[in-house]
C-alpha cells in the first residue's frame, strides 16, 4: 500500500487561504489619501470555522506585515454575517 498521500488527500487538508494585498483605490473604506493601503483577506472552509484558526493565521500575517512594512496601515473588512 502506498504510504504517500494522494493529491486529493492533500487538498482535503487545506483549510483556507490568507492574503495581504493592496486595496483597490475604488473600494470604500480607505484611511489614507492615496487609497493604497494593505488589506488582509482570507477564505476558510466551513469545517474550520469556530476553532480560532482564522484569528491565529491573521495575527501571524499582521505580525509579519508590522515587521516587514511597519509604516503601512492594514485594513481588515468583514461581512455582517460573520458574527465573531
Amino acid at each position: 500500500m502506498d504510504q504517500h498521500p494522494s493529491k486529493a488527500d492533500k487538498a482535503d487538508n487545506l483549510i483556507g487561504t490568507f492574503e495581504l494585498k493592496r486595496r483597490a483605490a475604488d473600494e470604500p473604506g480607505h484611511v489614507t489619501d492615496d487609497g493604497q493601503e494593505l488589506e488582509l483577506g482570507y477564505l476558510m472552509r466551513r469545517h474550520a470555522w469556530g476553532a480560532g484558526l482564522a484569528f491565529e493565521a491573521a495575527a501571524a500575517v499582521l505580525r509579519t506585515a508590522a515587521a516587514e512594512l511597519p509604516d503601512q496601515p492594514v485594513l481588515v473588512a468583514t461581512r455582517t454575517a460573520n458574527k465573531r
